[in-house]
């Protein structure tokens, strides 16, 4: 729809209305980006969406609407982190953060796997000292959460573990890896993808955490 046209139209409708058919469109918006945004096999799918996405969060976020907000910023995050355009998905893992600490509470999940997204970002972008914090506190709401032996556990190991690694402080990085392998051989058998990651880590062996995985409604 063109912008002046959406413009008249946002005009003509009141309050309720208008957060009416935000909800309406967004809903529409998220159940079709459907796919793994970390995958180059779906943006063929997800990049005609992207802008629409963009837009819809935003109104979204301007009336109050939490969910599907958060998940779908953090979503469209993970699919501009993977691109690259780093200086885009930044504001929408911040913006999704604080939604759900807001809404949510600061120890839940699915704030975990916003700090999770967001440190990876600070890490790829260089900023090691403000990527630590939040790595460390989704691996205390990990632990808290769903144990200490859970598969969601040891991405949260795995990610701190590499930046560890990337600043030179092995003594500290070791033991996380060992307990992420030990994690996933139990999880997922000894000769899993996954396994294969945690065997081989590199610094910036990161997993995205998005509204496609199981961990993240």
């Amino acid at each position: 729809m063109h912008r002046r046209l959406q413009d008249m139209t946002r005009r003509s409708l009141d309050a309720t209305q208008s957060r009416q058919r935000i909800t309406e469109v967004l809903g529409w918006v998220t159940a079709a980006f459907d796919g793994d945004p970390s995958d180059v096999r779906s943006w063929a799918r997800l990049d005609p969406l992207t802008p629409h996405g963009l837009s819809v969060t935003q109104w979204a976020d301007m009336v109050g609407i939490v969910e599907p907000t958060a998940r779908l910023m953090s979503d469209l995050g993970v699919l501009l982190y993977a691109k690259s355009l780093h200086a885009q998905a930044e504001p929408l893992y911040r913006r999704a953060c604080a939604i759900d600490e807001a809404s949510l509470g600061p120890d839940r999940p699915h704030v975990a796997i916003r700090l999770n997204n967001l440190a990876a970002l600070l890490q790829a972008t260089n900023r090691l000292a403000a990527a630590e914090p939040p790595m460390r506190r989704a691996l205390v709401i990990g632990e808290a959460s769903f144990g200490p032996d859970d598969p969601t556990v040891a991405i949260y190991l795995n990610s701190l573990a590499g930046l560890l690694q990337t600043t030179n402080r092995l003594a500290e990085a070791e033991p996380l890896m060992r307990r992420a392998l030990v994690i996933g051989e139990a999880s997922f058998g000894p000769d899993h993808p996954t396994v294969a990651i945690y065997l081989n880590i590199s610094p910036h062996c990161w997993q995205p955490l998005t509204g496609w995985s199981r961990r993240n409604p």
